[in-house]
């Protein structure tokens, strides 16, 4: 088994245990709102509790799965099969919070897992370079930026009040923050000699502890973004999105050698497509003429 495909294998067990994660927080949140107690104990209540904290354990843990993942391939090969955990918790809220998805919605699923299996299938003529080749100054320039870019647009949206583009500028921030966690966790990996689980140098180490400074800012600008209104779908789908072309085109600018093959690359638009099938419904109703009722 080649080591892109085991990279592209791991993301997958990581978007499945994260967007499994965000099903029980989903599903625990009732019980610390203001609904009547079910039962003599609070028995119900308790365990939506205890799901809800489970959730946010699993959720935590889950960047221990980019640490490995990131000793095999480089970290776009993870990140390229986030999308399928949009499957995952598409299959979840169906089977336990009994919500219900158009055909359209079921369609985009399909794609994507079919997307993500082509890149993890995909082989390029010669085998990713590691990690360690990467160049930590192009991953700063462009950190650099890409946010005081979106930020900037982010404010002046706020400044003439203009509310249609802020799920767009939400998603592209988070993201590609989000994006840059595992990125990060790679970088400080391979500093030194040769790449390991933990960093090794004092300065592989400030990128290491800078990730979740990153991973912190994709959490805070997604709450913040609901908060302020922004629309859900829109925000989603450009976060997802964002999450996983980010890493494959800073790759290309800074690990020398990296390159995707056509397979890989019709995957990445199947998987950007079903993204778009799932979270941009009053777009594509139009062209299948169908009615849909997804929040706006």
């Amino acid at each position: 088994m080649s080591p892109s495909l085991i990279a592209t294998l791991i993301g997958v067990l990581a978007t499945t245990q994260i967007h499994i994660a965000k099903g029980l927080q989903k599903y625990g949140i009732g019980a610390f709102q203001d609904l009547p107690e079910t039962g003599k104990t609070g028995g119900p209540r308790r365990r939506r509790k205890n799901l809800y904290i489970s959730g946010l354990i699993l959720n935590n843990l889950a960047f221990f799965w980019a640490l490995i993942a990131n000793t095999y391939a480089p970290t776009s090969y993870y990140t390229s099969a986030f999308g399928f955990g949009l499957v995952v918790l598409m299959v979840f809220s169906e089977l336990f919070l009994h919500e219900k998805h158009t055909a359209l919605q079921h369609f985009g699923a399909v794609v994507i897992a079919a997307g993500t299996i082509l890149i993890g299938m995909g082989r390029t003529a010669s085998e990713s370079p590691g990690m360690e080749q990467i160049r930590s100054d192009t991953v700063l320039t462009f950190i650099g930026i890409w946010f005081p870019v979106f930020f900037l647009l982010l404010f002046l949206a706020f400044l003439h009040r203009q509310t249609k583009p802020l799920g767009i500028f939400f998603g592209l921030i988070t993201g590609c923050a989000a994006a840059m966690d595992p990125i990060l966790k790679g970088v400080g990996q391979s500093t030194g000699l040769e790449l390991r689980i933990l960093p090794s140098e004092p300065r592989g180490w400030l990128f290491f502890f800078g990730s979740f400074l990153f991973g912190g800012i994709a959490l805070f600008f997604t709450q913040f973004g609901f908060y302020k209104k922004a629309r859900v779908s829109t925000l989603v789908a450009f976060h997802n999105i964002t999450l996983i072309t980010v890493p494959i085109f800073l790759m290309k600018i800074s690990l020398p050698g990296f390159s995707l093959s056509r397979l890989q690359f019709l995957g990445l638009v199947a998987v950007v497509t079903g993204i778009f099938l799932m979270f941009s419904e009053t777009t594509f109703a139009l062209l299948f003429q169908q009615k849909t009722d997804y929040k706006k």
